[in-house]
């Protein structure tokens, strides 16, 4: 089950929208969000688990960002004989 907001955590989002004296609309364009996605978590109609929703989510403090571990290259098998070769 997914989870979902509660009206007060929606409400504290609302509100620091609010307070930092833009439209919701100046908002989402400020933060590079879609004002759909934006609209629709902050009516509780979407959980923000992915894409659009899940970015405004986590803009308007309602989600965590996922931490992503860092990506490690395998060197091709030509350069790992290079460096061999390099020594």
């Amino acid at each position: 089950m997914t989870p979902t907001f509660s009206a007060q955590q929606i409400a504290k989002a609302k509100e620091r929208v609010t307070d930092s004296g833009h439209t919701i609309a100046e908002w989402c364009r400020l933060h590079d969000v879609s004002l759909n996605a934006a609209y629709q978590v902050l009516q509780g109609r979407c959980t923000g688990q992915r894409g659009e929703a899940y970015r405004a989510a986590v803009a308007l403090g309602l989600r965590r960002p996922v931490k992503r571990k860092p990506v490690v290259r395998v060197p091709s098998r030509e350069e790992a004989a290079l460096v061999h070769l390099q020594g």
